[in-house]
């Protein structure tokens, strides 16, 4: 039942006393390259003015749904206003960065395999770990133990690793919006990953998420626009074994 996960991560002002040196070093060095990230995704943007990333919002959103056609959304005959609008938004279309994100999304991809290959060199010390939320320059950070850990991920988690247990993920698991980069690790247990929200999962809207997990028979349940889904972003969900 519910009551066997640690529901609630501690809050550290001061992981320096919560979290084992050797972790700590590996979450501040992907912690520095995610702060670089995005930083070019936050000025790669700049090109579009608000109004024209509402109106690509807005159009995108309703053509990725699943229960709509494309047949029926035709406007009826192209009057000099609808041809306008169009074109409009084949100008908004060409300024978005898909080069910038996908070079930002190897970049992630890249630190995170850095991060993989630290912990798992420290595979003996695990036990020394339990589950501690603590805040870092671009967003909160969590480190997960070996027991049983529930995640109620937020919008502002930008790195979860969990190195066992039978975890469950619930909220929004690496979502990366407006910019920002959010991950997702978990390296070992029979997991379940759920999100009700849309957009869940290793999802990117005008950011990147990114969600790895290594080994376990995994559960993932979620709604529209999820599971390596990318809306003006890049998201991946990347499950190595199980």
């Amino acid at each position: 039942g519910p009551a066997r996960f640690n529901a609630t991560p501690k809050e550290s002002s001061n992981p320096q006393d919560e979290v084992p040196y050797w972790a700590r070093s590996a979450i501040v060095e992907f912690t520095e390259k995610v702060k670089e990230i995005e930083a070019v995704l936050l000025s790669s943007g700049v090109q579009l003015s608000e109004g024209e990333k509402a109106e690509l919002n807005e159009e995108a959103l309703d053509y990725l749904m699943e229960d709509n056609n494309l047949a029926e959304k035709s406007p009826g005959p192209l009057t000099e206003p609808a041809v306008e609008r169009r074109m409009r938004r084949v100008v908004s279309l060409q300024k978005v960065p898909r080069d910038i994100f996908f070079q930002q999304s190897l970049n992630v991809a890249m630190a995170l395999e850095k991060l993989k290959k630290d912990f798992l060199k420290q595979r003996k010390k695990f036990g020394d770990l339990s589950q501690v939320r603590f805040k870092t320059e671009p967003g909160w950070g969590t480190v997960g133990g070996l027991s049983d850990d529930l995640y109620d991920v937020r919008s502002d988690d930008v790195l979860i690793v969990d190195v066992g247990g039978h975890d469950v993920y619930k909220g929004e698991p690496a979502v990366g919006k407006d910019g920002h980069v959010s991950v997702v690790l978990d390296l070992s247990g029979d997991d379940i990953y759920e999100s009700r929200h849309p957009f869940g999962l290793g999802v990117g809207f005008w950011g990147i998420g990114f969600l790895e997990d290594l080994d376990g028979d995994d559960l993932y349940r979620s709604g529209d626009y999820a599971q390596g889904c990318g809306v003006f972003g890049a998201g991946i969900l990347c499950d190595r074994s199980g």
